[in-house]
């Protein structure tokens, strides 16, 4: 190894001790140099941060999870490959009624668009959804898929309306009533379902929550019936 010498004058020499003193040791917040006996210790570089929030983060009427509002898709095909993203067939009451977009399909992360436009190039989104129960999506207050239904109706802090259970749009969200939520959560979608279909749909006196009509999430039959959130569904405006 070459030493370097530096020459200093005489008459330097105090300011250059003090120099060599600051250097060694260093401005404030930076590392400080091992001492002699001491094993050096390299300080920890902070981890890029991560943002799971931002690719399962559900913001009204702007993005579900990785799916920005406004994409296209074909901009959905390029983002994640042709191999993760599927075009279908929208049936609704068993009759064909649009075109949907799937990405990964049957996996959690499952994500559907539903479009507008009923001609291709689909550019136009009219709903996002997710229904797997392993579903990551989640709002910021934590709502989600599979959230019992006593737990949303204390974050909106009163009852909410949905539809009656046993149709083909049962137990699908009506809305937050005068709540909390119908102010922080505008294109808030979704449906609700029994934890246990068969035996809510046959145990006696729960006409008040079957059939085409609205019913509060405070109904007395859910005292002995246990809901949840089965999907959630960002629904657009439509032009």
């Amino acid at each position: 190894m070459h030493k370097i010498n530096i020459a200093v004058p005489m008459k330097n020499t105090k300011i250059a001790l003090l120099l060599v003193f600051l250097a060694a040791c260093g401005s404030a917040g930076q590392p400080q140099q091992a001492t002699e006996g001491d094993s050096l210790k390299i300080p920890a570089i902070a981890a890029s941060p991560t943002a799971p929030a931002e690719e399962t983060l559900i913001v009204p009427c702007e993005r579900f999870g990785p799916i920005k509002v406004g994409d296209s898709h074909e901009t959905i095909v390029q983002r994640f490959g042709e191999d993760q993203v599927a075009l279908d067939t929208l049936f609704l009451e068993g009759s064909p009624e649009g075109m949907q977009t799937v990405i990964w399909q049957d996996t959690p992360k499952e994500i559907v668009v539903i479009w507008a436009d009923l001609n291709p190039p689909y550019q136009k989104m009219s709903a996002i959804d997710a229904h797997h129960p392993g579903s990551p999506y989640r709002y910021a207050n934590g709502i989600r898929v599979g959230m019992p239904l006593a737990e949303l109706e204390q974050i909106n802090g009163k009852p909410f309306k949905f539809y009656g259970f046993g149709w083909d749009y049962g137990g699908t969200f009506v809305g937050f009533a005068e709540g909390q939520l119908a102010k922080e959560l505008p294109c808030f979608g979704g449906h609700f379902a029994p934890l246990d279909e068969n035996s809510a749909y046959t145990q006696p006196g729960n006409d008040a929550i079957m059939g085409d009509r609205e019913i509060r999430s405070d109904n007395p039959v859910f005292k002995k019936i246990a809901v949840k959130l089965a999907s959630l569904r960002m629904n657009l405006p439509v032009e």
